[in-house]
């Protein structure tokens, strides 16, 4: 996440803007990468407005391949299908830890999802409380 904390500095960095959600997945046996690492992880930095990624984390095995596949999912809309994210990847990354990263995306996404669905349900709750609230004031004065 080098390059988005660093773009807008400590000073301007304000974390309650942003989502930090990640996702694993099993390297399988058969790829090289699994003699270095058991588990594959992609973290995304999504802005909580926009539900854009505006930086990424993937930990494969060389800083090509992060590079690389950070530019792909910079920007992408996390209310757009993950598919055209996966798709994308597909198309352009043939590297031996694939599979592991597109199934940590996954996972990363489904993780949002319910954070997401969690917190609109939260927010929908919040605002039936104060109406609530607002309604039982209106009532003692019979404006209700």
């Amino acid at each position: 996440m080098n390059g988005y904390f660093q773009k807008c500095g400590d000073s301007e960095f304000d974390y309650r803007n942003y989502i930090l959600v990640s996702g694993d997945a099993v390297v399988a046996k058969e790829s090289i990468v699994s003699n270095t690492r058991e588990y594959m992880r992609v973290s995304f930095l999504i802005d909580k407005k926009s539900h854009c990624v505006v930086d990424a984390v993937f930990n494969v095995l060389c800083e090509m391949h992060n590079d690389y596949l950070r530019k792909i999912a910079l920007g992408f809309c996390m209310d757009d299908p993950i598919n055209d994210l996966l798709q994308e990847i597909k198309d352009h990354v043939y590297i031996g830890s694939s599979g592991a990263v597109l199934q940590a995306i996954r996972n990363l996404a489904e993780r949002y999802k319910k954070h997401v669905q969690l917190n609109r349900y939260s927010n929908v709750l919040a605002y039936i409380k104060s109406w609530h609230a607002d309604c039982k004031k209106m009532k003692r004065r019979n404006s209700c």
